[in-house]
């Protein structure tokens, strides 16, 4: 076989390359990313395998086939080239070994340039005649590619922050995280927004106390360990806790000023009232003042007329320790006076009418009652007349009479027509209503411990226990009142629906279950084989259930931690993903600067290729 020179081999081996046609795509990936010198490394690592062919013949052969598939290819052969020239930026990037900073000065910019210039003209020379030259051209070029490549692709590097607010605004914010994930599904379980959640708890309602969530809580208490045990107890307490504030927010508006036990403050009040009535009776009666004849001959008539009168007054002064009646029967039957009556003896007399002619209504005679109550309310005239004082101390004790009966009516009033309520309460006075909304806070205390219900009841303005509360406070603003107890049902009802103890002797097998028939097997490539299509429905329920794993203790024990969380801030980074945001914002920064580096790179290495003949033949030169 004839000889050939250096020239000839080159030009056999090129027409055979061009013959084959071989697609060069990694090979000119290759060489984009070694700065022209991949042809050289392959070579290299071919001749050095034992009885391999020469390091010259691998390495003219491999520049003919890249040479011949630029020709062929020079659009794929550019975009395999540039993409290879991006690789290395792209490694550091990853790897934080050497990532690029994007804030290098130009001039250390263009002489970088001319390095990567001059390396790769020299690297992608195929001719040891021309490679001085094409290396030289490369540095020049490069160093003034370099700078105006970097300024131009950092023009673009915004785009980073602009995907990451498109990313923001169109697909919203993704969970980082299992616990996260989980949070965000009881966020939309509740039917509200981020701000609206965080604008409850300012207000003081908690995740944890809306009502649909209970299952989820449930089912956090049914797995058990100490995330379930933290629910159980945290949802009893936090039913005690809301309980007590609507109970407090109850005192405020119904008994304020009186101790919880709304009984003992009436007993202590009517006590104290009763000890200054009788200490005012006797400011007035130790006077000893004497009726004057008129109205003694008054009272006189009003005894003869109703002889059962007289025995009962003589009755009742035996009965308080009084000696002496103010008159007696005289031997012909007579009623007689034994003494001047006095002041005392005319307003018992008074009172003992008074209770005659109620007694009277009462038992349907209207008419004999009518009679006694005219005698009764002249002879109150005559005494009021003849003293003030005695008239004021009167009108104080039935006053205080009046709240005792008020507050009686106040304890019976959540059973009572609302209708008759409301004209009871205009027909009250102001000391009165007070007493009977007190009576109203003890029904209610009393009514709370027998009934689960009642805080809830009373919220509501459709049932009967609701409707009595605003009929009481009609005057009175409970829109805060109102939420509080809201808040104390709500509370109340999902600490009802929580198990009594946590942890579930079905929820391991439940687990088992979940997990048994996760793996494959050979009878599973069998029925693919034969065809059967249940096969496929199978091995997607795996594949989901494998994608849906089931949180950990820990796990679940972070999402109790925000359920339960008392801080807005709090809440409000575990239900947003802003770290992830930040760190993908840092990626995108990251990478642009990779790709700015390496676009500048691969920018270079194009500019020099005028001799190696690639953009040319893109130019269609």
């Amino acid at each position: 076989m004839a000889e050939f020179n250096q020239a000839q081999m080159q030009a056999i081996l090129e027409a055979r390359a061009k013959l084959q046609a071989e697609p060069q795509r990694i090979r000119t990936m290759a060489q984009g990313a070694t700065l022209g010198y991949a042809d050289e490394i392959e070579a290299l690592v071919r001749s050095a395998v034992p009885s391999g062919p020469q390091y010259e013949d691998v390495r003219n052969e491999i520049r003919a086939k890249l040479s011949a598939y630029k020709q062929q290819n020079p659009e794929a052969a550019l975009t395999y080239e540039l993409a290879g020239a991006l690789v290395p930026s792209l490694a550091m990037m990853a790897t934080g070994v050497g990532a690029p900073s994007g804030a290098a000065s130009l001039s250390r910019i263009a002489g970088m340039g001319a390095l990567e210039g001059a390396l790769y003209g020299y690297g992608a020379s195929e001719s040891p005649e021309t490679a001085g030259q094409e290396t030289i051209i490369g540095g020049a070029t490069g160093a003034v590619a370099g700078p105006a490549l970097q300024l131009g692709l950092r023009g673009g590097a915004d785009v980073a922050s602009k995907l990451i607010n498109f990313v923001r605004e169109k697909i919203g914010e993704k969970p980082a995280t299992a616990v996260q994930a989980e949070l965000q599904r009881l966020r939309e379980q509740t039917g509200k927004s981020v701000e609206e959640i965080i604008a409850d708890l300012q207000s003081g309602r908690l995740m944890s106390d809306n009502r649909t969530l209970m299952i989820a809580l449930k089912n956090i208490v049914s797995e058990g360990g100490e995330s379930g045990r933290s629910v159980l107890e945290r949802t009893q307490a936090r039913a005690g806790e809301t309980a007590d504030i609507a109970m407090r927010g109850l005192q405020r508006e119904l008994a304020p000023n009186m101790n919880e036990n709304v009984i003992r403050s009436m007993r202590q009040t009517d006590e104290q009232l009763k000890a200054a009535e009788r200490e005012a009776y006797g400011s007035v009666f130790g006077a000893n003042q004497f009726v004057p004849e008129s109205v003694a001959n008054e009272m006189l008539r009003a005894a003869q007329a109703m002889p059962d009168l007289a025995e009962e007054l003589m009755t009742r002064y035996k009965a308080e320790g009084r000696i002496v009646p103010p008159f007696k029967v005289a031997d012909n039957g007579e009623l007689q006076f034994v003494r001047a009556p006095s002041l005392e003896d005319a307003e018992i007399m008074r009172r003992t009418l008074n209770d005659r002619a109620t007694s009277l209504y009462r038992g349907g005679q209207g008419t004999m009652g009518e009679v006694v109550s005219q005698i009764e309310k002249n002879l109150r005239r005559n005494i009021d007349e003849l003293s003030p004082q005695l008239q004021a101390v009167r009108q104080t004790a039935a006053q205080t009479r009046t709240g005792r009966d008020a507050f009686d009516a106040g304890r019976k009033a959540l059973s009572m027509n609302v209708d008759e309520l409301e004209l009871l309460m205009e027909s009250f006075t102001p000391e009165a209503a007070k007493a009977f909304r007190a009576g109203l806070m003890d029904a209610i205390r009393n009514k709370v411990l027998r009934q689960g219900t009642t805080l809830k009841n009373l919220a509501n303005e459709d049932v009967q226990f609701g409707q009595v509360l605003r009929t009481a406070l009609s005057d009175r603003d409970i829109s805060q009142l109102t939420r509080q107890l809201e808040l104390a049902g709500e509370t109340a009802d999902v600490a009802k629906g929580i198990p009594t103890t946590a942890g579930s002797p079905t929820s391991p097998l439940a687990q088992e279950r979940a997990r048994a028939g996760m793996r494959g097997s050979m009878q599973d490539v069998g029925r693919v084989m034969s065809g059967d299509p249940t096969i496929i429905v199978d091995m997607l329920d795996r594949l989901l259930r494998r994608d849906r794993p089931t949180l950990t203790d820990q796990q679940r024990m972070q999402v109790v931690e925000v359920l339960f969380s008392r801080d807005p801030e709090m809440v409000r980074r575990a239900l947003t993903n802003e770290t992830a945001l930040s760190e993908l914002a840092a990626m995108a920064g990251q990478v642009a600067d990779a790709l700015v580096s390496g676009g500048r790179t691969a920018g270079t290495i194009q500019a020099t290729q005028e001799s190696t003949g690639l953009l040319p033949n893109v130019e269609g030169k």
